[in-house]
């Protein structure tokens, strides 16, 4: 692993909490594929919001509220890219992504 690609971050009310994480990185966010991103360094935090369509992240927000829900680290090795075993991670979204 040589960084932190990206962090997403499970929260209830997208619209506020854009507002809050724009306060603390002084950045605009982008529309990203499941909310909004927000550059930090080489790294995005992006913000997931409640989705009827995604019973893990809705399962998440309900059993343990706003926080992190996923993390993708930057790795080398092309051939480790991808999501890992929720039994050997403890449950932890963990992600390896390609440089």
């Amino acid at each position: 692993m040589t960084g932190v690609a990206r962090l997403t971050v499970a929260v209830h009310d997208l619209d506020v909490s854009a507002a809050r994480y724009r306060a603390l990185l002084g950045v605009a966010p982008a529309a990203g594929a499941a909310g909004l991103s927000f550059p930090l360094g080489a790294a995005w935090v992006d913000l997931a919001g409640a989705d009827a369509h995604d019973a893990a992240l809705s399962g998440h927000l309900a059993a343990r509220g706003d926080g992190p829900y996923a993390l993708s680290l930057h790795t080398t090795e092309a051939a480790r890219a991808g999501a890992l075993d929720l039994g050997r991670t403890h449950g932890a979204r963990l992600a390896l992504v390609g440089e």
